[in-house]
């Protein structure tokens, strides 16, 4: 179910694109992201639960990939954030925090801390990822693909979101143990 969830984000996605170039860039991180989940899928401990949170971030993801992240919610957002810039992918980063951790969480055998690394190491590892597509291609595409819009910063503020997403989701999910388990802090 979640699979065609999956599927379904992603055509409804791709037929609604305002630049077809742009969203295959954004989506060939999400393609790799989900051959490697494909690859590995009976050895991994996620919880329906889980897997319904990564829905939710892939829609999150495909709806600004529709737009290449210029948002008509990000622009409703402006006011409130600042006019500099249309704010959607910074609450994107943020969201990636508290919906991918507690996949990370599993992953990890429930240490919070290990899974707050996932979510630091792949936030790090995407940036990464998104500099070097921006600079094997056409430079305005790729400057609408990092969609730094002006910051200097924008990278490191990406990953300080994921951080205090991932953070926020720690501490509200504090007490809470996965089941059959090994927990640890």
């Amino acid at each position: 179910m979640v699979a065609a969830g999956c599927a379904l984000a992603i055509a409804i996605s791709g037929f609604f694109a305002k630049s077809h170039a742009d969203w295959w860039l954004e989506n060939v991180v999400i393609a790799l992201f989900f051959g490697a989940i494909a690859w590995k899928w009976k050895q991994l401990p996620f919880s329906a639960a889980s897997l319904w949170l990564l829905l939710a971030l892939l829609c999150l993801h495909e709806y600004g990939a529709a737009y290449a992240y210029a948002t008509p919610l990000g622009e409703w957002m402006r006011p409130y954030f600042g006019p500099e810039r249309n704010h959607y992918d910074r609450l994107v980063h943020c969201l990636y925090g508290v919906l991918s951790f507690p996949a990370f969480r599993e992953l990890s055998k429930g240490s919070r801390v290990q899974a707050l690394n996932w979510v630091l190491a792949t936030s790090a590892v995407y940036e990464m990822l998104e500099w070097l597509v921006a600079t094997a291609v056409d430079p305005s595409l790729g400057s609408e693909f990092v969609g730094a819009q002006g910051d200097d910063f924008d990278a490191a503020k990406d990953m300080a979101l994921a951080f205090a997403g991932a953070l926020f989701t720690m501490a509200v999910t504090f007490r809470r143990s996965i089941p059959s388990q090994v927990q640890s802090f």
